[in-house]
């Protein structure tokens, strides 16, 4: 069942591999493993399959989501060769625009905390590009501002209409460039 959401989604079998993604029958989700730094777990999220509840995260005694990146070590290993950082707000976003070749982190939400902003930008090389890459919603695009004023220097891209977020890009078939606005 996760396997044939994650493939109509446009994801291919090495990135659901590579993510180390799981099904939990009883909760009828993906389990998704959430990685420190040096790719150590640090814990695990569940996408649901079906019901009103989207998205479960560890409770904060165990992950403090104000100060966690998703994918931030595989990130900065493909940074070396890309030279531009995404940011992102979903999982699946990240993993996404990974699958695309691109260096991605997801912040979990619309809005970049104080200590991801300082997370991303210490573990970062001298000289990266950070990209902004909001969802195109309302959420996401007011964010923006206030997300690029946390990392100093960062700039904005934004998705053509029609594309709802950078999952949606594997899910359509399409490249990063065909998914941006003007």
């Amino acid at each position: 069942k996760p396997f044939e959401y994650l493939t109509s989604r446009g994801f291919k079998r090495e990135t659901i591999e590579e993510f180390c993604l799981g099904y939990d029958r009883k909760r009828n989700s993906v389990v998704i493993p959430l990685y420190g730094p040096n790719g150590e777990v640090v814990g695990l999220a569940n996408r649901y399959l079906s019901g009103e509840i989207k998205y479960t995260n560890p409770p904060s005694h165990v992950l403090d989501k104000k100060s966690y990146v998703y994918n931030l070590h595989r990130a900065l290993e493909r940074v070396k060769e890309t030279g531009t950082l995404y940011v992102v707000e979903g999982y699946f976003d990240a993993m996404a625009l990974h699958q695309l070749g691109y260096a991605a982190v997801a912040v979990m939400g619309s809005h970049v905390t104080k200590e991801q902003a300082e997370l991303i930008k210490s573990s970062l090389p001298e000289g990266v590009r950070i990209v902004l890459l909001p969802d195109n919603d309302e959420a996401g695009c007011k964010a923006v501002q206030a997300n690029i004023s946390r990392f100093g220097t960062a700039e904005a891209a934004y998705l053509r209409d029609g594309i709802k977020d950078a999952a949606d890009i594997v899910a359509k078939g399409l490249t990063l460039v065909e998914a941006l606005a003007g």
